[in-house]
């Protein structure tokens, strides 16, 4: 993934704390953060999916926090898509968090990012033993 490979070079270059990186993504990016998650398991500290989706049968246990955030009325991406996230994570005793707003659909961006606990929630989280 170019991203792990942008941050390696980063961390070569600049003065990275590795046991802080979060990531997050909305639709495309929220699968993107998904993926991120179950082919590089404790890679990051946290990530946030907004309205994605990815494998539930690619999770694993591992030290990242997840926070997660759909719309129940998402036409684009059905909320289904994060929830069998969620549920896989717990089932494999991992940390989640995840937010269904009633009532939206797809663009819920301003909602989940504008989420009270969200910024103290992710800059809270540190990978273990690091």
């Amino acid at each position: 993934m170019l991203l792990v490979e942008a941050l390696d070079q980063l961390a070569d270059e600049l003065p990275v704390d590795s046991a802080r990186l979060y990531l997050t993504g909305q639709s495309m990016g929220g699968f993107g953060a998904w993926l991120a998650y179950t082919r590089y398991p404790g890679r990051f500290a946290a990530i946030v999916p907004v309205c994605g989706g990815g494998d539930p049968g690619a999770v694993v246990p591992n030290g990242t926090a997840v926070w997660a955030f759909h719309g129940d009325r998402d036409q684009v991406v059905p909320p289904s898509r994060s929830r069998e996230m969620v549920d896989a994570i717990r089932r494999a005793g991992g940390m989640v968090r995840y937010t269904e707003f009633p009532g939206m659909g797809h663009n819920i961006f301003e909602a989940a990012y504008g989420e009270a606990e969200l910024v103290d929630w992710l800059f809270a989280q540190r990978l273990p033993g690091h």
